[in-house]
């Protein structure tokens, strides 16, 4: 289920009130959430995981999850692996419920997740991908590469897990309590890695789920834009949350409109890859211009023309592959 919530008064355009069956439907959904996290716990355990080795000789060893769309492969500690996995499985049911899968057979990617930065950049440098970015898709190897600062995060448990001990903490007080310090650690410190792994990820469930290469063309405002969009999407009980911006990103988008500063969308749409790499600093401003003017022109497609996942956005990233209009 998708839900978009916590909205500010002036955000509100106007109010439609649901019907009473609606209204019934919408408190059962509600009622079902999980505002405890028990659910989330349960679904944790459930998850299974393997054996995988890693690194570049692949003499490391890692745990691995593999779904419908796509299989994760980390080095990090299983809880942090859990984790990673469950919240993919939950972007990803987001992807297709927003836009549902066109193709019969996705090819799922190879996500491989790093517990650090430095782990991370030597593997993005032997794949010759630039280490300016933190998490990079690469659609000739159908994989994502991302890299999570997880390794300070599962020092900090141990040791609050060690203290416990020595405190003569009881078994099950520690384990809630180690449970409550692993949510607020994981929430907080891989806040960005996540919306950047969201982001890429986005690009590999188009790619493989929706629109082939072979058969279509997706423009690069339209994959940034949409890949923007669920970049943002947020976990709340549960549930994720997509739509939905923070107060900084409506203000820097204010801003750019303000001083004439977003891209004439003209030129936005005929713009390809270079305009959104970051290759050397002096390249951000121009990246930053074109990465929000498609978001506000995704966004506009999405929620206000609601094009997405529609017959008529099929046939233009049909058209534009086969070079009509």
């Amino acid at each position: 289920m998708v839900l978009a919530t916590t909205f500010r008064r002036d955000e509100i355009d106007r109010l439609e009130l649901l019907e009473a069956a609606e209204r019934e439907a919408l408190t059962r959904r509600l009622t079902a959430l999980d505002p405890d996290g028990k659910e989330e716990g349960k679904q944790l355990e459930s998850l299974k995981l393997r054996p995988a080795p890693w690194g570049k000789d692949g003499k490391g060893a890692a745990l691995q999850y593999e779904s419908k769309y796509f299989i994760l492969t980390s080095d990090a500690s299983e809880d942090m692996v859990r984790r990673a996995a469950l919240r993919l499985d939950q972007i990803y049911s987001a992807y297709t419920r927003i836009l549902p899968p066109r193709l019969d057979s996705p090819k799922p990617t190879s996500i491989l997740l790093c517990r650090s930065t430095k782990e991370y950049q030597a593997l993005a440098a032997n794949r010759g991908i630039p280490i300016l970015n933190s998490a990079f898709f690469n659609p000739e190897r159908n994989e994502v590469l991302s890299g999570w600062e997880m390794e300070a995060i599962e020092n900090e448990i141990e040791m609050q897990r060690e203290k416990m001990k020595k405190d003569g903490v009881a078994r099950t007080t520690a384990q809630v309590l180690e449970k409550k310090l692993a949510d607020g650690l994981f929430r907080e410190g891989a806040r960005r890695q996540l919306a950047t792994l969201q982001h890429e990820a986005f690009h590999a469930y188009l790619a493989n789920c929706v629109y082939s290469p072979d058969e279509s063309r997706v423009p690069h405002w339209l994959n940034e834009g949409l890949a923007q969009i669920f970049e943002a999407a947020q976990v709340e009980a549960g549930e994720i949350r997509v739509g939905h911006f923070d107060k900084d990103a409506i203000r820097r988008l204010k801003e750019r409109y303000r001083d004439h500063q977003l891209v004439p969308v003209t030129e936005l749409l005929q713009a390809g890859g270079e305009k959104f790499a970051v290759l050397h600093a002096s390249d951000k401003y121009t990246a930053d211009r074109h990465y929000q003017t498609s978001l506000v022109l995704a966004h506009y497609l999405t929620y206000n023309r609601k094009l997405l996942g529609t017959k008529a956005l099929d046939r233009y990233v049909h058209n534009l592959h086969d070079g009509v209009g």
